[in-house]
């Protein structure tokens, strides 16, 4: 009965550590398909690009990332997508600056028509990407997604967004960042590390267990 009890505890414990896998831990606040009203084009066929920041309150490793878009102006979608997810560093302005990480997802974004359409003409699509990113605890970053739609040339790609009261930046080219009031509609999905304490308890029941075992 010892035992069995001891390894509930660790069972507790292990499930309390673990169960921040693929948590919600970032919401921009644009209300995703339902909520957004326009869209901003960040697309490499104009070779434009749009992002918006995010602070975290502990430190996280980034998993997931979820997102709106829509597709102008024939949305044929006679091609696979080709996003590119970008991580910045903030330059102390409000602006992105060195870039950190970019994930090259490609088509592996769980394309998925929303049932909404902006404007009752263009479809608003959710999607999401598995990514790898360690966010430290009160440090700003910015996110840029884009896509790639050089190979359909009646379509461009527009990020959903609420159109104002946010601090999105966009980028032209290789040129300077520039801020634009916008809410850019994404999501973060994350491993939160574990406190050190929730570490160390794990460790004592594991021994415990152990040495039952033994024993």
């Amino acid at each position: 009965m010892r035992n069995s009890g001891l390894l509930l505890g660790l069972a507790l414990v292990f499930g309390v550590v673990c169960s921040a896998h693929g948590d919600l831990v970032f919401d921009n606040g644009a209300g995703g398909a339902a909520g957004v009203g326009n869209g901003f084009g960040s697309d490499k066929a104009i070779n434009f690009q749009v992002a918006d920041d995010v602070t975290l309150a502990s430190t996280t490793v980034v998993t997931q990332v979820d997102w709106t878009g829509v597709y102008a102006n024939e949305q044929t979608l006679d091609f696979d997508d080709n996003f590119e997810i970008n991580i910045y560093a903030d330059d102390g302005s409000g602006l992105p600056g060195t870039q950190l990480a970019s994930f090259a997802v490609g088509d592996n974004v769980n394309r998925t028509f929303s049932g909404i359409s902006l404007f009752n003409i263009f479809q608003v699509f959710d999607y999401s990407a598995q990514i790898n990113f360690n966010m430290l605890a009160g440090t700003k970053y910015h996110v840029g997604i884009w896509n790639d739609t050089t190979l359909d040339p009646d379509d461009i790609w527009l990020w959903a967004h609420v159109t104002s009261g946010g601090d999105a930046t966009f980028q032209s080219g290789s040129g300077a960042w520039s801020q634009e009031d916008s809410i850019q509609d994404f999501r973060l999905h994350a491993n939160t590390v574990p406190e050190p304490g929730s570490l160390a308890v794990l460790s004592v029941l594991g021994a415990c267990v152990f040495r039952r075992r033994r024993g």
